[in-house]
């Protein structure tokens, strides 16, 4: 639109050149249109699932990689997600180039309908790298799933939750809950328990 409006007052300012030239003297002015735009800046879309982690057998002293479920004598036992949800992050953002940084976080509350009925001492998230030994409980400030450096407008980028110990690419990462081996969970039997995971989308920390 912008482009038409220039070419139109152009051959308005030829065309009045042209008759002072033939006929007499006269000022010709073209008056030029200003086209404002206003520029309203985008944000990261997170757009991530629930996770269902299904059951946890506390008195399975076993390893099993069917269900994902393994018990180390010295921690307890982890339960991993074996779904297909996955976290996708959108820079909607004109300076996305900054980059940008996702952490999970939880406070650590259990919930069976609206009734707390445990806390992180019994429960607790976490995520762990394949491959890696560490876990990075979601507890407190919450752990970093994703840090994209150099984003592009508008382009999605995921990390899978699957279980998959043997899949070490930048896009895939594990969560699962963790109970001690010292934690007595025995009041939870039969229970189906919720929390609640916040996702933050924030500035890469300068080092």
């Amino acid at each position: 639109m912008l482009n038409k409006i220039l070419k139109r007052c152009h051959v308005i300012v030829v065309s009045a050149l042209l008759s002072s030239f033939l006929m007499m003297p006269v000022s010709a002015y073209a008056d030029t249109s200003h086209a404002n735009i206003n520029f309203a800046d985008g944000a990261i879309d997170i757009s991530v699932p629930s996770l269902d982690f299904g059951e946890i057998d506390v008195t399975s002293l076993q390893n099993n990689d069917t269900t994902a479920q393994f018990f180390q004598t010295s921690l307890g036992h982890m339960k991993y997600y074996q779904g297909d949800a996955k976290l996708v992050a959108t820079d909607k953002r004109f300076n996305s180039r900054d980059g940008f940084r996702i952490t999970a976080s939880t406070d650590g509350d259990w919930y069976q309908d609206e009734d707390k009925v445990a806390d992180v001492t019994k429960l607790a998230l976490f995520m762990k790298e394949p491959g890696d030994d560490d876990l990075n409980m979601l507890y407190g400030p919450g752990a970093v799933v994703m840090d994209v450096d150099s984003p592009i407008l508008g382009e999605n980028s995921e990390r899978n939750f699957n279980y998959d110990e043997s899949d070490d690419s930048t896009d895939h990462i594990n969560f699962g809950i963790f109970v001690p081996n010292n934690a007595d969970v025995s009041a939870l039997k039969n229970k189906t328990l919720t929390t609640t995971i916040t996702w933050t989308a924030s500035d890469i920390p300068e080092v």
